[in-house]
């Protein structure tokens, strides 16, 4: 689009069968804008683009979606080139060697370390987690995508894997799927949570509710007990929202007030 001599925002329409290349698993658009500046005074000729020309050079689909795309084919067609097993219980999932050591460090020092037996023999065994969990984990390496995680209802569970075999951008998704659960029925157990696997995401987020809360949750019964099996959480929690608080107190305070009228006083 050529804004030459244009003031203001230039607008353009877009097909919806152009949009839908650049539209990613997460629902945002990927776009790629190339813009050229030509200082006032420059003499310089801009020949106009006819819309039908570029449309018929431009690529279907970009890179990045279709790249995306043969992840998500290579992860649904488990039995085709696939190196490694994972076992949970009594099922088991198909995956690569290269795309697990990619997003898990833990997995890489499996994969490089001869004498382990999943170097050997491509075996992983995992016993301490569900199957249902462990494949969403596999499924967001290869994928990236997150709408499976939205669907299921057992988060924290996945996010527990995911810090164990420090697959660190599928751990932060979760956790901000769960700030969003928030409530005061719940903001105990979840400040627990976060302690437990060292989400600070989700911490701060449990902070921020207790700012507004706080006089209510420190009556509960959950509230009651946290302090007794975990009182250095509970004073961790307490004193982050005391500190916000003096900060907003003494910013608020930094604006000069205008005294009070004086009063005369009558005998």
């Amino acid at each position: 689009k050529d804004f030459t001599n244009q003031q203001g925002r230039g607008k353009f329409q877009v097909t919806r069968d152009k949009m839908t290349g650049a539209l990613r698993s997460d629902g945002t658009l990927f776009l790629i804008c190339e813009v050229e500046y030509f200082p006032p005074g420059s003499k310089i000729s801009v020949e106009p683009v006819v819309e039908e020309d570029v449309s018929a050079d431009e690529p279907e689909e970009m890179p990045e979606v279709i790249v995306r795309a043969n992840n998500r084919s290579m992860w649904e067609e488990e039995d085709e080139f696939t190196d490694c097993t994972i076992h949970v219980g009594n099922k088991y999932i198909k995956a690569h060697r290269c795309i697990l050591g990619q997003n898990s460090p833990v997995f890489r020092s499996m994969f490089s370390s001869p004498n382990m037996i999943e170097a050997q023999k491509g075996e992983i065994h995992i016993q301490d987690a569900k199957y249902d969990s462990v494949r969403a984990m596999v499924e967001f390496m290869y994928t990236g995508a997150t709408e499976s995680l939205e669907s299921q209802g057992n988060i924290d569970e996945i996010l527990a894997i995911a810090d164990k075999y420090e697959v660190l951008m599928l751990k932060d998704q979760c956790e901000r799927l769960i700030a969003q659960t928030i409530s005061l029925k719940n903001v105990t157990q979840i400040a627990m949570f976060s302690d437990t696997y060292t989400a600070d995401y989700l911490k701060s987020a449990v902070i921020r509710f207790l700012m507004t809360h706080h006089r209510v949750v420190i009556k509960t019964q959950d509230w009651i007990n946290l302090k007794k099996s975990r009182h250095e959480l509970a004073n961790e929690l307490l004193e982050a929202v005391l500190t916000t608080d003096q900060e907003d107190d003494e910013g608020s305070s930094s604006v000069a007030t205008p005294p009070p009228p004086s009063r005369k006083r009558c005998r």
